[in-house]
C-alpha cells in the first residue's frame, strides 16, 4: 500500500469511528492526547529495559508502532500535506545537517 492510500485510508476511518474531527483544533487536541499516550507506553517500554528486560515488548509492535503511524496519518491529513514529500524533505534536510556537522567536525580535526 502506498503512502497516500494510507492516508486515504486513515481519512475514511476517522470518519467512521475517530470521535473528535471537527473543528480541525478540537480534532487537533484528540490527537495529541492519545499520542501523548502512545508516547507514555513507549517510555513504559523503555522503562521496563532500563530495568533488565531483554524480551522487545509485544505492546512495541502491536500498539505503539501502529498508533504512531495512524496519529502521523491523521496530522498529515488535518494539515492537508503529503506524508511522503514530508518525509522525504526531511531526510534531505537531516543528510544536509549531519553532512555539516561532519565537515565541520574535520575542520577542527
Amino acid at each position: 500500500m502506498r503512502i497516500s492510500e494510507l492516508q486515504d485510508e486513515q481519512l475514511r476511518y476517522d470518519e467512521d469511528y475517530w470521535e473528535v474531527n471537527s473543528p480541525p483544533k478540537a480534532k487537533l487536541d484528540h490527537v495529541f492526547k492519545h499520542l501523548t499516550k502512545t508516547v507514555g507506553k513507549l517510555a513504559g517500554i523503555v522503562e521496563r529495559h532500563d530495568h533488565g528486560s531483554r524480551e522487545l515488548d509485544h505492546q512495541l509492535s502491536e500498539e505503539v508502532i501502529p498508533d504512531l503511524l495512524m496519529h502521523t496519518l491523521q496530522l498529515t491529513n488535518l494539515t492537508k500535506t503529503n506524508l511522503r514529500e514530508l518525509y522525504l524533505s526531511r531526510l534531505e534536510r537531516n543528510k544536509g545537517r549531519i553532512k555539516q556537522k561532519r565537515g565541520q567536525r574535520i575542520a577542527v580535526l
